[in-house]
């Protein structure tokens, strides 16, 4: 198991940390999550040397659930940020190795610590394997569709895609800002897929408000399930949140000329 042995990982599903409800398979002979993000986020840095995410608390004597690249022994000079999640909350700790002279240390780290922070809901997300499900791919076009409603609507936390592969049977999500490409659809999404109802949730301690909506196709075909994600606090309007999940939801689904486009690869 990679940087992560079977007794931690559990331990760690286990903790306060691990909010999402959901089981995922361990990272048996793969990566973590935590170790895609490491690697993407050193992408565009050539003077960082590695990067290490490790959960819960800091210091050297902590395993790391995420390293980047796999194997490596860099020395340098390190510097540090601050591991979080979409909401802002501390997870643990990130070590940025970086090369002897490297400028902009604290912009470096920031930027790593932004990106992870970004893509991660929690502990538990983190030591998801990557990939979730390797016969799914997540350069697709349902991807683009995601990266690119983020990118226009900052506001949102979590963003994640469900439908069903063409000649399949079984709804999985193939797009999000937080992994878990292939993942199957639970009982709640399905009652979204299903019945088109929609599903409110106040989650995380009252810190975030979900929406799952029915996703339609252009020509207004149900073809799954969209699940969008906000900051909250006690007192926000609930229904100003839902109509703006909805208006995303509408202006998504103009771009999906049919279920089989989301799932057409590039790259």
């Amino acid at each position: 198991m990679n940087y992560l042995t079977l007794g931690f990982c559990l331990s760690l599903l286990g903790t306060a940390l691990a909010h999402a409800a959901d089981e995922a398979p361990p990272a048996v002979g793969g990566k973590t999550y935590a170790s895609h993000l490491a690697s993407a986020a050193r992408s565009g840095h050539p003077e960082v040397r590695a990067v290490v995410v490790r959960v819960g608390a800091t210091g050297a004597s902590t395993t790391p659930i995420g390293v980047s690249p796999r194997g490596a022994r860099p020395t340098g000079v390190t510097t540090h940020a601050v591991l979080r999640n979409v909401s802002g909350d501390a997870l643990g700790g990130i070590d940025i190795i970086l090369a002897p002279g490297a400028k902009d240390r604290a912009a470096i780290a920031k930027a790593i610590g932004d990106y992870i922070a970004a893509r991660a809901l929690s502990a538990k997300n983190l030591a998801d394997p990557w990939p979730y499900d390797p016969h799914r791919s997540s350069a697709t076009y349902a991807q683009t569709l995601v990266d690119r409603t983020m990118q226009a609507h900052p506001e949102l936390l979590v963003f994640a895609i469900h439908a069903t592969p063409p000649g399949e049977k079984t709804n999985i999500i193939i797009g999000s800002n937080i992994g878990r490409i292939g993942k199957a659809a639970d009982d709640d999404d399905l009652r979204v897929i299903e019945k088109g109802e929609t599903n409110l949730e106040v989650a995380e301690g009252g810190e975030r408000f979900e929406v799952e909506l029915p996703l339609n196709d252009a020509k207004g075909a149900r073809i799954g399930a969209l699940g969008e994600v906000f900051a909250y606090k006690a007192g926000d309007d609930k229904k100003a949140l839902e109509a703006r999940a909805i208006a995303v939801r509408d202006a998504l689904a103009r771009q999906i000329p049919a279920s089989a486009a989301l799932f057409r690869t590039h790259g």
